[in-house]
């Protein structure tokens, strides 16, 4: 029973190389514009066009054209045509060359993206570009197929943007005769701020004004105990002011001439009224002759 199986299996190998053998000398028989189909050549399919119906004894190949959004870049036994690619902006792609019926569209990389897998005529995959940051500038700028370069500002210059194209050199406060309050970094300029001469100012006036508020000081002072005094005599506080002797017998002395000159024809009543009014006027009694 087991001789037997073998025999059988063995025959049924035997029949499949047979027919695999067969087949490629079939296909192999074929002319380079035929595909080899159910044991016969047939004819291909030209570009654009597609199998409808392969061929027999009698017909031969049927062909269609592809339709929209498909195509056939070469002769083909195919029954269907090649869809056609999808440029994927989200993926950074753009159509660059569009699909037709004999070839495929082609894609590459938008602005902004570069290509990290080549595809056909295109690319299949892209990345976008790397940016400069502040402190950073862009040495060379990115293509379709290579990433920006970007460098590190040198110490004493920084890049304050984004993409920066070069770096500035930090503000030299000393050669402009300022005073740097903030020193420069990679990101942002040294601050500078003009230098303050207040406080100079300041102390020369005080040097200028002492002398002059104490000069002030002392002519008020001088001059207050002059109000309060008459001659050596000083005034006690809240005490009336000192009779002027010089002055009342001055205006006394005037009064009484001419009192005296008009009471030449009066009677000598009317002159000893007048010497008891002279009387009354103690300071100038004197000046009056009424002793």
């Amino acid at each position: 029973m087991a001789l037997r199986d073998i025999e059988k299996n063995a025959g049924v190998a035997v029949m499949i190389l047979l027919l695999s053998v067969w087949s490629l000398l079939g296909e192999n028989s074929c002319d380079d514009a035929e595909y080899f189909i159910t044991g016969q050549c047939c004819p291909m399919c030209a570009p654009g066009d597609r199998v409808n119906q392969h061929c027999d004894d009698k017909t031969g190949t049927s062909c269609i054209p592809c339709t929209q959004g498909t195509y056939m870049d070469h002769p083909n036994g195919l029954t269907e045509c090649f869809k056609c690619q999808l440029c994927d902006l989200g993926l950074g792609l753009q159509e660059v060359k569009k699909c037709t019926y004999t070839s495929n569209a082609v894609c590459d990389c938008r602005g902004g993206y570069f290509c990290v897998e080549l595809k056909g005529e295109g690319c299949g995959v892209c990345r976008k570009h790397s940016v400069s940051k502040p402190g950073y500038r862009v040495k060379e700028n990115g293509t379709t197929r290579s990433d920006t370069v970007i460098e590190a500002c040198p110490l004493g210059t920084f890049s304050a943007e984004e993409m920066s194209e070069k770096c500035i050199e930090w503000k030299d406060c000393a050669k402009l005769g300022l005073l740097e309050i903030e020193p420069g970094t990679s990101t942002k300029d040294a601050v500078c701020k003009e230098k303050s001469y207040r406080h100079r100012w300041v102390i020369s006036l005080a040097f200028i004004s002492a002398p002059l508020i104490l000069l002030l000081l002392t002519l008020h002072f001088q001059g207050f105990v002059k109000v309060r005094t008459l001659g050596d005599v000083p005034i006690e506080n809240n005490a009336p002011l000192p009779f002027d002797a010089s002055s009342s017998e001055n205006r006394m002395s005037e009064s009484c001439d001419n009192q005296g000159k008009s009471e030449v024809s009066k009677q000598p009543v009317e002159s000893e009224t007048r010497k008891n009014n002279c009387k009354s006027t103690l300071p100038i009694q004197e000046s009056c002759g009424l002793t």
